[in-house]
């Protein structure tokens, strides 16, 4: 019987939101060698980026020299970042302040201080969201940049957390980010990661991971110049992939 009280009393352990496992996104890029040689020769890089809400990314995610086989892994884990930067195109964004890792479904207040408090609940902030007051004085900072920012794992580099987007914030504004499991890849030289971008010039392909499967697996088609669903996949759906060329009128 002690036996048995005793293990009755054993502690239960809880996974509240801040321990729950976390769902981990891969993204594999595969170039044939003869591409890949005609890549590096015009000194391209494989460039990523995320929208967060609606329209497309203005920021350059991640930016890395190419190789045959490329694996990009990242987890659903947001911080907040603020910046003096302007969002013009070819700006770099430098981050003065970073909330990392940011809490879902709160707001932090970015202070006089010059740093970001909370986390604090409203209710303007829902889940899967993350917000940012700008409680700055308009007398030290007339504006200020703000926006997401996530880490990933690039091949076998741990590159820290980059930002995601950028949005200008007045202060006594609020701000809130709803970042979505979509990634843009494209191949393009001179950008480098934290750049703004207004417009994507380059003929691009945009990765959508819904359902149950976080893995997509895309090659490099020389005849287009994008990355497109590699077959047979158990992977990506021709339907998570769409490809995008501009029109630059």
């Amino acid at each position: 019987m002690a036996n048995a009280v005793e293990h009755m009393l054993e502690p239960t352990l809880f996974i509240g939101d801040k321990d729950k496992v976390m769902a981990e996104f891969t993204l594999n890029l595969e170039i044939d060698n003869q591409s890949l040689n005609a890549i590096r020769a015009a000194q391209e890089r494989i460039i990523l980026a995320k929208p967060v809400g609606g329209g497309s990314p203005n920021v350059i995610w991640q930016s890395f020299d190419p190789f045959g086989l490329n694996t990009v892994t990242w987890t659903q884990e947001y911080g907040l970042y603020a910046s003096d930067a302007r969002i013009v195109n070819g700006a770099s964004i430098l981050k003065i302040s970073e909330q990392a890792p940011a809490e879902e479904a709160h707001y932090y207040s970015f202070t006089s201080g010059a740093s970001f408090e909370g986390p604090y609940t409203d209710a303007r902030v829902g889940p899967g969201q993350y917000a940012a007051d700008n409680a700055m004085p308009h007398a030290l900072y007339p504006q200020l940049t703000f926006g997401l920012t996530q880490a990933a794992v690039v091949n076998t580099a741990e590159v820290k957390s980059q930002p995601l987007n950028a949005v200008s914030v007045l202060p006594n504004r609020f701000t809130v980010f709803t970042p979505i499991t979509t990634v843009y890849v494209w191949l393009e030289s001179n950008l480098v990661s934290s750049t703004v971008i207004t417009q994507i010039t380059s003929n691009h392909t945009i990765v959508r991971y819904s359902g149950v499967q976080y893995t997509r697996d895309l090659v490099y088609e020389p005849n287009t110049g994008v990355f497109v669903p590699k077959k047979p996949s158990t992977h990506a759906a021709e339907t998570d992939v769409t490809v995008v060329r501009p029109l630059i009128w």
